[in-house]
């Protein structure tokens, strides 16, 4: 590679990040192209002529958010414990980036371009089918079922962890992070 197109490279990359960093904290609203030119000592040329536009380049960022919660999800879902264990991982990774997840989501339900709202649905929703998908492969290992199916227990897996993880950003019940675990954990026990 010559030094132009490594110079291209890191303005975009630079770019990229300044914009995840400010869509972050400040939301799309409130995000002005002008201070990410300013955080990578450019203008706003290189934006527009690598990004388009603001929307684009909201969707890019949310999609490194996506890409980087997805990939330690994926972990998470798809190891070795027991599925009690990897929900209990789950309930961690969600108390861990709360802040940040409810943030990014209130953005997207209020103020974000609907490109990056279909995106984020997208992901929710290929989330519920792994959750389901792990479901499964577990109840097949097993010789007696439960009178659920795996759509359903997945369904109320799903369900409880989104409301869990509202209920803590919001302070809502006061919810009690052991009295969670334990309910999913016998959630689990009695349903699989």
């Amino acid at each position: 590679m010559n030094n132009s197109t490594e110079n291209v490279k890191k303005i975009k990359e630079d770019i990229l990040e300044a914009s995840f960093q400010v869509f972050s904290e400040k939301g799309y609203s409130k995000t002005n192209l002008n201070e990410i030119a300013a955080m990578c000592n450019t203008s706003r040329t290189p934006i527009y002529y690598h990004f388009k536009d603001k929307e684009n380049l909201h969707g890019l960022a949310l999609k490194m958010l996506l890409e980087k919660f997805e990939k330690r999800i994926d972990e998470i879902l798809y190891n070795d414990k027991n599925l009690e264990e990897r929900f209990d991982d789950l309930i961690d990774f969600f108390i861990k980036h709360s802040h940040e997840l409810y943030f990014w989501q209130e953005d997207l339900q209020h103020n974000a371009p609907k490109s990056s709202t279909e995106m984020y649905k997208e992901f929710l929703k290929l989330q519920y089918e792994k959750f389901e998908s792990v479901i499964e492969i577990e109840r097949a290992k097993l010789e007696e079922k439960g009178h659920l199916s795996s759509k359903s227990i997945a369904t109320i897996l799903y369900l409880m962890t989104n409301g869990f993880f509202l209920a803590l950003h919001q302070n809502l019940l006061n919810p009690n992070v052991e009295n969670y675990r334990k309910s999913v954990k016998e959630f689990i026990s009695i349903s699989i």
